[in-house]
């Protein structure tokens, strides 16, 4: 029988009474075996690359408001007589952006020390245009800040930290609010107080779970007894 068997899976002869079992039957279990093995590899694959994926993704969701390149951007006019005069310094534009990439707050959050130098530069940010600024890939309102120099080589931008005392003043002003009271419920809830930036996290967190919990299907079908 193990003659014939051999016969049928190899189609190699062999001596009677020398039939080499290890040859016939072991190259079978390979072939059958071998989708497997390619399937665990290809998975492998998949796994790294949604891992190399998913840090990018990660990495990129987080972003402060940027400058918009797509858009003008036009530097601050510098007043001719405050020019010809020689009155120049550093003045620091604190810009609340919001979800649209548009500047709603604009303000000296560093004066040059000359209050015509700190209009025009306001006025100046106020036509910018920016991309908002991401948390967990969603659009938020968030502040920046802006720096122009003024001196004899005119009027230039320079780098300064996002992070001023008129941004942190926003983000710890205290704002109180009453959730609407309960159906049924005639005691009002007591007003609740925290600052605006953990208002703006829960609302975060909550538009997160509201997107993370899936919606339960409607019970009962489209309609009719069934009968």
């Amino acid at each position: 029988m193990l003659y014939g068997l051999q016969r049928y899976v190899t189609g190699i002869q062999f001596p009677e009474g020398a039939f080499p079992v290890h040859y016939a039957i072991r190259p079978s279990w390979g072939i059958l075996l071998m989708p497997y093995r390619v399937f665990r590899v290809f998975s492998l694959i998949a796994c790294v690359l949604l891992l190399i994926l998913g840090t990018a993704t990660a990495a990129a969701e987080d972003n402060d408001p940027r400058i918009d390149p797509t858009k003008p951007h036009t530097l601050p006019y510098y007043p001719d007589k405050a020019k010809r005069h020689g009155v120049g310094g550093t003045v620091v534009v604190a810009v609340h952006v919001n979800e649209l990439g548009k500047p709603f707050d604009v303000q000296t959050a560093s004066s040059s020390g000359s209050t015509e130098l700190d209009k025009v530069s306001v006025a100046a940010v106020r036509g910018w245009r920016f991309l908002p600024a991401t948390r967990d890939g969603e659009e938020i309102a968030e502040w920046t800040a802006i720096g122009f120099k003024f001196g004899p080589d005119g009027v230039t931008q320079v780098e300064v930290s996002p992070d001023t005392a008129v941004a942190r003043a926003d983000r710890n002003r205290v704002i109180c609010k009453v959730d609407p009271p309960k159906t049924g419920s005639h005691i009002p809830d007591a007003a609740v107080c925290m600052p605006k930036w953990e208002w703006d996290e829960r609302a975060r967190r909550e538009t997160l779970m509201h997107w993370a919990i899936p919606t339960a299907p409607a019970m009962g079908g489209g309609g009719g007894s069934g009968k």
